[in-house]
């Protein structure tokens, strides 16, 4: 399995380092031709599914200069108020709406009235803009879901808050998405004020029985390596490239010799899933783009300890910033906001029993839905075919409450 992934990573990085040969051109040419979708950015996605996507700019407490997307609702409707998205790891906006209209959960709260937001956090394909710094400097990238929820969070809350003139927002988070809620909500409980209700699909906050090949690698890595890897926490682990789209379609496209691999790369993630559109598997594994090595192993060292606290600087620098050998646990007893959370006994890397763990933590918490579906993955909860019958639908009920 590690041998297929690092063969797959490798192939995608092919197109980096082939990025001054002529061939390259002629690549990106040939894909765009082709399968021209997968070079389409979120507004344009957006606007061939027949949805208007604004973009808006948020700046953060510390600099960072991040992209918004708001959706409106129909000017037909009366608008229920605002809905705020926050993706996993390695996403962006287009992961939440890639299954298109009548199957992605944005699309179907714009069709019933909602005002529907998308944040992307620091580094992803849309928020690469730092205020101080490029991000070609390492200091960019010396971030991990702490900042994403302490600075991220808060800026795009408000932001919304104000645009809308509401009170508050109702919160939908996949993956780290729950993770970065978790923290703004325990370590700015104010906000807990500014959300009617956390929807956690799959939420990163526990870890300690993970079964994804690839987190299990890291782990591995993570502990053999771990001076070399301190070192390069400051890095984007990832890149996103016209080259390497062109060659993600190449590589995984139907009918090449090695989708196999690029399927196998998709398991590898988040568990096997009996409902992969194996057509989009260029498209998927192109959005795994554009994340922080130290995001990647604040994650690992989760996993590592079962505890959910802040990152490990090691015991003589913890001493000087949390005047403590151990890194802070974040205070989940102070996140008030009423939370329904989903889970599915196929999640590899987020098991059921790691979100039933943060469930008996959790004060308010007032729904557990456990997916039945046979062999529904972590990433089914935004790629499985069947998954607005499976997912969505319980999802705008209990929206519609609040």
């Amino acid at each position: 399995m590690v041998k297929r992934i690092l063969l797959t990573s490798m192939m995608l990085a092919l197109a980096e380092a082939m990025a001054g040969l002529k061939s390259i051109p002629h690549l990106i040419y040939q894909a765009r031709m082709k399968s021209p979708e997968l070079f389409l950015t979120a507004t344009e996605l957006s606007k061939k599914a027949g949805y208007e996507m604004e973009t808006h700019v948020v700046r953060t407490e510390d600099g960072y200069l991040l992209t918004l997307h708001h959706l409106p609702p129909r000017p037909s409707l009366v608008s229920k108020g605002p809905v705020f998205f926050m993706h996993g790891l390695a996403h962006q906006t287009d992961m939440w709406i890639i299954q298109g209209p009548n199957h992605s959960l944005p699309y179907l709260l714009v069709d019933r009235g909602y005002d529907v937001w998308i944040g992307n956090c620091r580094g992803n394909l849309y928020s690469k803009t730092y205020a101080a710094a490029k991000n070609e400097n390492p200091l960019y990238w010396d971030f991990s879901w702490h900042e994403i929820g302490y600075y991220d969070l808060p800026a795009f809350i408000d932001y919304v808050l104000v645009r809308t003139r509401h009170d508050s927002l109702l919160y939908v988070g996949f993956s780290m998405g729950g993770t970065t809620a978790c923290v703004l909500l325990s370590t700015r409980p104010e906000y807990n004020a500014k959300i009617r209700l956390m929807v956690g699909l799959a939420p990163a906050v526990y870890a300690e029985h993970t079964r994804s090949p690839i987190a299990r690698e890291l782990i591995v890595l993570r502990d053999a390596n771990r001076d070399t890897l301190g070192m390069l926490r400051a890095a984007n682990m990832l890149s996103s490239s016209e080259a390497r789209t062109a060659l993600a379609y190449f590589t995984c496209r139907d009918g090449s010799s090695t989708q196999r691999i690029c399927e196998e790369t998709f398991y590898g993630i988040g568990g096997y899933s009996s409902a992969l559109n194996k057509t989009m598997l260029p498209v998927y594994l192109n959005l795994l783009a554009d994340v922080s090595t130290k995001t990647v192993l604040h994650f690992s060292q989760i996993e590592t300890t079962g505890k959910f606290e802040q990152w490990d600087f090691g015991p003589e620098m913890n001493m000087n910033i949390y005047n403590s050998s151990r890194p802070p646990k974040y205070d989940l007893t102070k996140m008030t906001v009423p939370t329904e959370l989903y889970t599915s006994k196929g999640d590899a890397l987020i098991p059921s029993e790691d979100v039933e763990l943060l469930m008996g933590i959790l004060p308010n918490v007032i729904g557990f839905r456990l997916v039945q579906a046979r062999d529904f993955s972590h990433l089914d909860f935004l790629t499985h075919m069947n998954v607005k019958k499976l997912v969505y639908d319980d999802v705008i009920a209990t929206l519609e409450r609040y």
